[in-house]
């Protein structure tokens, strides 16, 4: 199957066939589909789109924009996924000012 549509299982075959099989399947969508976007699913992602989906699914990160993502981190309280994981790292001890007497 050279096309993502082409598969007979997937919601983009059910969206584009419609009709009431689909309204039965699918749950609306929030938003409208771009113009593009059946171009849009059947194009690889790029390495960059490729660890940013990784990261979303394995830390539980809001995927999308920089902004985006910031704002969603705050309104639902999500800023463990987006911070380093593991502890912190020590800081050197502070070296004080003057002469080492």
């Amino acid at each position: 199957m050279q096309r993502a549509e082409d598969w007979p299982w997937s919601s983009l075959a059910c969206r584009r066939a419609g009709g009431e099989a689909a309204g039965r399947r699918l749950h609306p969508w929030p938003v409208a589909a771009s113009a593009d976007w059946y171009q849009a699913v059947n194009e690889p992602q790029s390495e960059a789109e490729l660890a940013a989906l990784r990261r979303s699914v394995s830390r539980g990160r809001p995927y999308g924009s920089e902004v985006w993502v910031q704002e969603v981190v705050e309104r639902l309280g999500l800023q463990a996924t987006i911070r380093p994981r593991g502890r912190p790292r020590k800081r050197p001890p502070a070296v004080p000012d003057g002469d080492n007497n």
